[in-house]
């Protein structure tokens, strides 16, 4: 009799702990996904353009053939521009894109100088530098930090601007110049084929030389005159943009992707 209760005891127990299993494993739900971002649609063409800050480094040389003649000065000159740029990014896996643009910045620098020698006296007219609108095109590299609507990207490539120079009694240079830019940036996409770009590129033209023999404003202090005057310009130019692009590109939305709250 012991036995029989003490079995019908033990099969009471399961019983009640199978039911409560069965009840919990019923009401079990799964956790709720992670929300991440919508990927933004970098892998397309674009178009766009902002405003932008110039600042023009220029190192004047001004020299007889006479070495003992050579005098220098800088000018510098910072002013706001405005660009419009087109392009193509494409993603080539892991977050990471490779991309081709061109652009265009609109705006003049304009500065005046006065050259002189080594201790201060003037020997040459005052003169006149002005750097126009540059064409630029290039390629950049970037990545996508996480499942943020993030790019940053380094630049590269080659430009042209206009370039002219002018004084009294000289022969005045006027010439498209050209030179190499790096740089880089940051895109955030903030509303479905919209992103606001901000970047910094830094652009060296080189030497841009000019001369005539016998500057009426100037003449060669040699008798007879045989020697002949240059000036040679060395400009460098620090650019800033902010600006807004669009993308058209469509927004495809994975299966695993829940918008954030």
């Amino acid at each position: 009799m012991f036995r029989i209760r003490f079995l019908a005891a033990v099969c009471s127990c399961v019983a009640l702990t199978t039911t409560a299993n069965s009840a919990d494993l019923s009401t079990y739900r799964a956790p709720e996904p992670t929300p991440l971002a919508v990927p933004f649609a970098w892998d397309s063409f674009y178009a766009g353009g902002g405003v932008g800050y110039r600042n023009v480094h220029v190192s004047h040389e001004y020299f007889y053939d006479m070495p003992q003649l050579r005098s220098g000065d800088s000018l510098h000159s910072g002013d706001p521009t405005g660009f419009v740029t087109v392009g193509f990014d494409k993603s080539i896996g892991k977050g990471a894109f490779v991309g081709l643009f061109t652009d265009y910045d609109f705006g003049s620098s304009d500065r005046s100088g006065v050259t002189k020698n080594g201790t201060g006296p003037t020997i040459g007219a005052p003169y006149k530098v002005s750097f126009d609108n540059a064409w630029s095109a290039g390629a950049r590299v970037g990545v996508t930090p996480g499942h943020l609507p993030v790019l940053l990207y380094l630049d590269g490539g080659y430009s042209l601007a206009g370039f002219s120079y002018a004084a009294a009694g000289s022969t005045a240079i006027d010439r498209t110049v050209g030179g190499w830019f790096g740089g880089g940036g940051i895109e955030y996409g903030f509303r479905d084929h919209w992103s606001l770009r901000g970047e910094y590129r830094y652009t060296d033209f080189g030497d841009v030389v000019g001369g005539i023999s016998g500057s009426t404003a100037n003449p060669c202090p040699c008798n007879p005159c045989n020697c002949g005057q240059s000036d040679r310009f060395q400009t460098e130019v620090h650019t800033f943009h902010l600006g807004l692009t669009y993308r058209f590109g469509a927004v495809t939305v994975p299966e695993e992707y829940v918008p954030l709250k």
